[in-house]
């Protein structure tokens, strides 16, 4: 059985617990993903917590699950960000010390350069 990632229900928790409830017929232990990184079910729901807890919003999330392909304009944009974000001790300060919108704003540049571009 594979899980779909969408409509997560009232947050993480259930979407996490969506993950385990579609893959409750497998071993915990089998790869529910393939490819180089496969994740087992354990893994999905603890990636997704990590996306919610760093202030990602579902659509986001869902986007990111699925593999969506980015824009080029999207890519160019993120690329320059990373690069502004690489000058800015202000923002790897905020980063580092754990400020929640700096971390939201790294997760959603890392998922968008980590993208396939359309």
């Amino acid at each position: 059985m594979t899980a779909t990632i969408a409509g997560y229900g009232d947050g993480p928790a259930e979407a996490g617990n969506a993950v385990l409830a579609a893959q409750e017929d497998k071993d915990p232990g089998v790869a529910t993903t393939s490819g180089p990184h496969a994740l087992t079910p354990r893994r999905v729901q603890e990636h997704i917590g990590n996306l919610f807890a760093a202030g990602l919003d579902e659509k986001s999330v869902d986007q990111i699950l699925k593999g969506k392909p980015v824009s080029p304009a999207e890519y160019r944009a993120a690329l320059a960000l990373r690069d502004k974000f690489r000058g800015d001790q202000d923002f790897q300060r905020k980063l580092f010390s754990g400020d929640l919108e700096a971390r939201k704003q790294f997760t959603l540049l890392s998922a968008i350069l980590a993208s396939e571009v359309e």
